[in-house]
């Protein structure tokens, strides 16, 4: 396998021109903030979701946060959720006072149900699960905590847009939380929403974005200026025209990688239920233990081909965090993958001579004879 010039990113968003003209468009009517653009994404959102409403915020950790404290949620309550995410997760749980309880994933990376729902006790408020690199979570068995434990349900959908269980769309069980952020499947640069069919939430998390601040601008609680420029939601609502064929972009390379047994053999997203629909934000190799990750990004990077670790280590792990929370198990699964993990670039704007270069090269990285020479 020769080596290639011309590294190709795991990350690249792409800017077409209805988008540029979309956030010129937006600039030139003066409005910067608060504005129709905002109203406009929102409402387009919804439709999307097939929810009643959908609050623009300014990003995903932004969304996370309203959404634990519109609930309520606060010091002596107890969030459970999984250690195998980014920080932003659990740092929206702590920014609130309250306590993130962590329970270990399934193999796949997504939050065990089974585990979440042994660890729920009297100071339980909320689970707040991730949809895992665009991996939906069953919807039927968090709808069965919601309903007989009366929890909160807020589904972080950072990584997950338009991901479905059962033809449902993530984050529409309860509450929802949205990332615009510039490596999603659909951008903003940064940015974010909540979306929930609870009018209450919605109502609170209008305030919390905005000072405080009600329909008729008035104080009303304490709150964040977590507003979304215009020029954003003007970008994010033109991307969210195409969401459905990005996303069918992102499944058309995955399987492409998945029709090697190697690959698949590796992919954790090898084993989809039929009920669920994935969105691919990342691609996850999870190596076998015989090949050392390092060297395995270096080998690719060699052949011209980005590549990344989400997540090197658990947040249980983390100093600031393992001081105030809580683990319900020994997380053995969740530190497996953070030794293991590696991500390819899926994303729908990848040439087909650039797929085809990436799914060979990994394949041959995965057979003795690729991690021979690699080690050689």
């Amino acid at each position: 396998m020769p080596a290639r010039s011309g590294l190709i990113p795991i990350s690249k968003p792409v800017i077409t021109p209805h988008d540029l003209s979309a956030v010129v468009d937006s600039l030139q009517t003066g409005v910067l903030s608060r504005g129709q653009e905002v109203e406009r994404l929102e409402a387009y959102l919804a439709s999307k979701l097939q929810v009643e409403h959908v609050v623009a915020v300014s990003s995903g950790t932004a969304a996370l946060h309203v959404a634990v404290l519109a609930c309520g949620i606060g010091p002596g309550d107890e969030v459970i959720t999984t250690p195998f995410s980014f920080v932003g997760t659990v740092n929206a749980i702590l920014l609130a006072g309250a306590t993130p309880v962590f329970v270990d994933v399934r193999p796949d990376g997504n939050l065990d149900l089974d585990q979440a729902e042994a660890a729920i006790t009297s100071a339980t408020k909320a689970i707040l699960p991730v949809h895992l690199f665009g991996n939906p979570l069953d919807g039927d068995h968090l709808r069965h905590l919601r309903d007989t434990y009366q929890l909160r349900v807020i589904e972080d959908c950072a990584q997950a847009l338009l991901s479905r269980w059962n033809d449902t769309p993530a984050g529409t069980l309860d509450i929802g939380a949205f990332s615009f952020y510039a490596t999603k499947n659909v951008t903003a640069g940064e940015g974010g929403a909540i979306a929930t069919n609870d009018h209450q939430i919605a109502k609170k998390a209008r305030m919390l974005r905005s000072q405080g601040l009600n329909e008729h601008g008035a104080p009303q609680i304490v709150g964040f200026n977590y507003r979304l420029p215009e020029f954003s939601a003007a970008l994010a609502h033109s991307q969210l025209q195409r969401v459905d064929q990005i996303n069918a972009g992102r499944a058309q390379n995955a399987h492409r990688y998945l029709s090697s047994e190697a690959i698949r053999t590796a992919s954790l997203g090898r084993d989809l239920p039929s009920k669920s629909m994935h969105t691919w934000h990342l691609f996850t190799l999870l190596l076998p233990h015989s090949i050392d990750r390092d060297r395995f990004a270096r080998f690719l990077a060699s052949r011209g081909i980005g590549s990344g670790v989400y997540y090197r280590e658990t947040i249980a792990s983390l100093p600031h965090v393992r001081t105030q929370s809580k683990c319900f198990s020994d997380l053995r699964m969740a530190i497996s993958l953070s030794e293991r993990v590696l991500s390819i670039p899926v994303r729908e704007s990848l040439t087909l001579s650039e797929v085809e270069r990436i799914h060979d090269c990994v394949q041959y990285g995965l057979t003795p004879k690729g991690v021979e020479s690699m080690c050689a």
